[in-house]
This record gives structure tokens, sequence and C-alpha cells, in this order.
């Protein structure tokens, strides 16, 4: 399997981008404040945690799915950890995410099936930095 992405951008850190996949809209992007760049769009770290939470959604879908779970939502959140390490740059250290089940038939099935995303999610498990979890479930 292969995915392609795409972008390009004109020169200087003030300029926004766009990147995009398939003929899909693209995404406008921006180089965030705290480096400098104007903002109002998103930057390559949102992408990056949007990514991981995309999936983790689409991974405990799956699974759910399979397991004949039913529940109403998904919800999910990140937050990146930037660091600047010992004499290095500054690098993604940590990746923070906290999902939430609601409706869920089975509440301990559910919370299984939340480890199990989070052992087979392929975005997750591609990073190499520290990763915390919180998961949450509720039946009604």
């Amino acid at each position: 399997m292969q995915f392609q992405v795409e972008g390009s951008s004109p020169a200087g850190l003030q300029t926004r981008w766009e990147v995009s996949s398939h003929d899909l809209s693209p995404i406008p992007c921006a180089i965030p404040p705290e480096f400098r760049g104007p903002g109002g769009a998103y930057s390559p770290e949102d992408l990056l945690g949007l990514a991981a939470i995309s999936c983790l959604i689409a991974t405990f879908k799956v699974f759910a799915s399979l397991s004949s779970l039913s529940f109403e939502e998904i919800r999910a959140a990140a937050t990146i950890v930037v660091d600047r390490l010992q004499g290095k740059a500054a690098a993604i250290t940590e990746l923070r995410i906290t999902l939430h089940v609601i409706g869920a038939s089975d509440k301990e099935m559910a919370l299984k099936l939340l480890e199990e995303s989070k052992k087979n999610c392929l975005v997750t498990s591609s990073l190499n930095i520290e990763k915390s979890y919180q998961f949450e479930v509720s039946t009604e």
C-alpha cells in the first residue's frame, strides 16, 4: 500500500500553502506563531496530531465493527509537546491522547478495543516519541 500526498509553497515565513491528497479539498497550512509564522492555518504539528487521532478513531471503528460493539460517538483529543533537547533542534517529544467512547453497548469491551486500537494504530505506532493515553467510556 502507498498513500500519495503533495503540497507546495511560495517562499517566506509569512506565506501560507496548501497540501492535499487524492482529489480531496486542499488543507491550508502555515508556520505557527511559535515558530515566527503567521498562524491562521494548520501547522505541521497540528497535522501530526490530527493524523494520530484520525488513525485511532478509524482503528477503533474497525475493531468495534468486527466485535459488534455499538456506540454513539468516539471523541479524540491530542496535545503535541514540542521541546528543545540538549544541544539539538526543537522536536516533538510527546503526544498526549484522550479517547472517549460515548454510548457504548459494553463498557469493558469498549475499553479492550481502545487498548487494541492503541496497539494497532499505524500512525501512533510509527512515532518514536513518548505517548500517553487516557481512555473514557460511557454507556449513556
